[in-house]
């Protein structure tokens, strides 16, 4: 995740999955172009050029609205999203890094790479199972919309890189850590 939140003139954020921000120094181009307005700054970061001193933008607004695209594009990290981290033949719930992507239907007998045959697994259900069709998983696999994403992005735990960003996620606090843009942790 970049330093700056990205915000819609609505307020809200451009996108959640994944969460619109950029780097600071891509914060402070669009500043000076006149692109988007700072309305939240890190207490304590600066950058320092030989004639002058910046602070840090943490949240900025877009100056236009940017319709939003609700298209949900195939990726790995959608699946484990719409599968909410969770292996759909035993039913653990594990880290991105945990999980594999299995075809129900294998690809040697046939079986293509799309939302409805495709589900998240971890690796020792993904060799048990093999290249054979005999497990099947807890849910059928299906074609998730952008809200129902959204929905399971919002359960999952993040880490954002000031506490000023909460207000503007809607996200449980219970699933946000706070870290500083340092990587320090805050609380």
């Amino acid at each position: 995740m970049a330093d700056t939140l990205i915000l819609n003139a609505d307020y809200n954020p451009l996108s959640i999955i994944p969460i619109s921000s950029i780097t600071w120094k891509d914060a402070v181009k669009i500043m000076y172009l006149g692109h988007a307005n700072v309305i939240e700054w890190y207490d304590r970061w600066e950058v320092h050029s030989p004639s002058t001193t910046l602070r840090v933008p943490s949240v900025m607004i877009s100056e236009t609205y940017i319709k939003k695209k609700h298209h949900v594009k195939f990726s790995r990290a959608n699946l484990l999203l719409r599968d909410n981290f969770t292996c759909q033949y035993c039913g653990d719930k594990l880290g991105m890094q945990d999980l594999t992507i299995d075809h129900v239907i294998p690809r040697v007998r046939g079986g293509v790479t799309s939302w409805t045959n495709v589900t998240s697994s971890c690796y020792t259900c993904n060799t048990i199972k093999g290249h054979k069709s005999h497990m099947k998983p807890r849910t059928k696999p299906v074609k998730p919309d952008y809200y129902q994403l959204l929905e399971n992005a919002r359960k999952t735990k993040i880490t954002v890189p000031d506490a000023k960003w909460l207000p503007y996620l809607a996200w449980d606090p219970d699933f946000i850590r706070v870290a500083s843009p340092r990587g320090d942790d805050l609380t």
